[in-house]
């Protein structure tokens, strides 16, 4: 016990003292070594930061190539019911506009290409055996024309109907939809 101890709150006040002492080294070390952490902290997130833009990079390539690839399998499928518009040598309007319906309406074709397509109906394309050597070719025996079955029996569905739409649905248009079908896999 102190000399000042005996006055009243002096012992108190040592002990505050003593408290807010210790309080303020603690703050001091506490800050330094705070700093210490908050530099490997901001070390940690930079690297985080970059393996995360690498892997966005990475994803945003897949994606990319994904929606290519969709896009081209959409473009056949236009190029198949096109061969199919004009296997009885002639594309009749209701054929050209249920064509340009399915083209304007595909979500995986960009607008530019969509022109393109549109504009290459009236090109009479050439004889089915070279075309499917070219596809062959292209994308491979047999080729990806459809992501999954049920996108397989829509497309020959619209097929179908590309057939039936100008009121004949001839001996070729019957062979050529059957062999398209056996091609993506529905019978």
């Amino acid at each position: 016990m102190g000399v000042l101890d005996v006055i009243p709150g002096v012992s108190a006040a040592k002990n505050i003292a003593a408290g807010v002492g210790g309080a303020a080294l603690g703050g001091v070390m506490g800050f330094f070594v705070g700093r210490r952490g908050q530099k490997e902290a901001r070390k940690e997130l930079e690297v985080a930061r970059k393996e995360f833009e690498q892997e966005k990079n990475r994803l945003l390539a897949r994606l990319e190539k994904i929606d290519q690839e969709r896009e081209e399998m959409a473009l056949l499928r236009v190029a198949l019911l096109r061969q199919l518009a004009w296997e009885d040598g002639v594309l009749s309007d209701s054929e050209k506009l249920f064509i340009i319906d399915y083209i304007v309406h595909s979500e995986e074709i960009m607008d530019s290409k969509k022109i393109e397509a549109i504009k290459e109906l009236d090109l009479k394309p050439a004889r089915i055996s070279s075309f499917l050597k070219h596809v062959a070719e292209r994308f491979g025996s047999p080729p990806h024309i459809c992501g999954s079955r049920i996108e397989a029996e829509g497309f020959v569905s619209v097929l179908t109907k590309v057939a039936h739409v100008d009121g004949e649905y001839t001996r070729d248009e019957e062979r050529y939809v059957e062999y398209v079908k056996r091609l993506v896999g529905v019978s």
